[in-house]
């Protein structure tokens, strides 16, 4: 009994012959082009040469995709290479789409397969018995498609976010692509709820990589996590899908943000130790105790990139200084950058904040 099932459990059992031994162990089936569908062996135990009709075939599970070929060679006794006879190899093609990705692209649509090859005699000779071997393999391609924001498990504020990809095919230019957004259900993973959960938000047929949630679709809701995939495909063909992500929308603080509630910062009070928040302007209060006096500030990205130095000449006593950032294309909403104050005296200040334009909320 446990051969019997060890026999049925071999991804590749096959029928030999008197005449000939024929093997596709050596054919890594997951991931089948034009070289490796004939990385293998026939071997003959004739005396002499004979003429053979070799036939292929992949079939897909559950998927119309097959592509096929017929082969016919002198067989030589002992080993003989099928690399060697690939090239007079016949081929013929479920659909055009596949045709064109298999002989321009190299490659086959994504699915679990089947390989089969079985050789003839192809000139009728009876004596010569028929050989067949078959294997298994699941065709994916991985990594050649890839999220890229928002980042895996991000908290995103914006109900309409910018989901963007990345895929890496030679011929990525000829792809389109399907986005997906499920919600998440409780002690679901990423993985689980796509598989299980009716969409929020299905769109194919897109050429960009990249889109904003658009506002046709179902409304993300705060406090709700959602999982997100994109598949690529060549015409009707998948070819593969990026490892899904999911982000979490939470309540956006800056939507009570009253620009006018905001109190001038005393910058000589603290250092670096508290961000504040710049509604438009830099709103900054300095006390100078001389009849002519400048300040220099210098703003900095987060990374340290200098983006720009600016003098601020002031007044003897209170300035209460409203500094326009919003004139200005250095500054992004809702990032965080550093203004550098130097002053006369040679002391100097660093004030955190995050630059937010009055727009987005009101």
């Amino acid at each position: 009994m446990s051969f019997v099932l060890l026999y049925l459990l071999t991804p590749a059992a096959y029928s030999q012959s008197t005449d000939f031994t024929l093997s596709l162990a050596t054919v890594d089936a997951g991931m089948l082009n034009k070289k490796n569908l004939f990385d293998f062996q026939v071997t003959s135990a004739s005396n002499t040469p004979k003429n053979v009709l070799l036939k292929g075939t992949v079939k897909y599970r559950n998927q119309p995709y097959k592509v096929s070929y017929t082969l016919k060679f002198l067989v030589q006794p002992g080993v003989n290479n099928m690399a060697d006879h690939a090239p007079r190899a016949v081929f013929e093609y479920s659909s055009t789409s596949v045709k064109e990705l298999f002989e321009l692209f190299d490659r086959l649509p994504e699915g679990t397969l089947q390989y089969c090859v079985t050789l003839h005699s192809a000139d009728g000779e009876s004596t010569i018995a028929g050989v067949e071997d078959c294997t298994f393999g699941k065709n994916e391609d991985l990594f050649l498609i890839n999220l890229v924001d928002p980042e895996h498990k991000a908290e995103l504020y914006e109900l309409n976010p910018m989901l963007s990809w990345v895929a890496n095919y030679p011929f990525a230019s000829s792809l389109t692509y399907k986005i997906k957004v499920v919600e998440m259900k409780k002690d679901q993973n990423s993985v689980n709820a796509i598989k299980r959960n009716n969409p929020v938000y299905e769109e194919k047929g897109l050429i960009q990589m990249s889109i904003n949630y658009p506002i046709y679709a179902k409304p993300l809701q705060v406090g709700s996590t959602y999982a997100w995939t994109v598949d690529a495909h060549y015409k009707d063909l998948l070819l593969g899908g990026a490892e899904p992500w999911q982000f979490t929308i939470i309540e956006d603080t800056l939507l009570k943000i009253n620009p006018q509630d905001i109190s001038f910062y005393e910058f000589e009070k603290h250092q670096a130790e508290t961000q504040i928040y710049a509604v438009d302007s830099l709103k900054l209060k300095y006390e100078s105790f001389h009849e002519q006096d400048t300040i220099q500030i210098e703003y900095l990205s987060v990374e340290g990139k200098s983006l720009l130095k600016m003098p601020y000449p002031c007044m003897p006593g209170t300035n209460m200084m409203a500094l326009d950032l919003k004139a200005s294309d250095k500054f992004k909403h809702a990032k965080v950058y550093r203004a550098i104050i130097r002053l006369a005296n040679g002391k100097t200040f660093t004030v955190p904040f995050k630059f937010i334009k009055s727009e987005f909320i009101k």
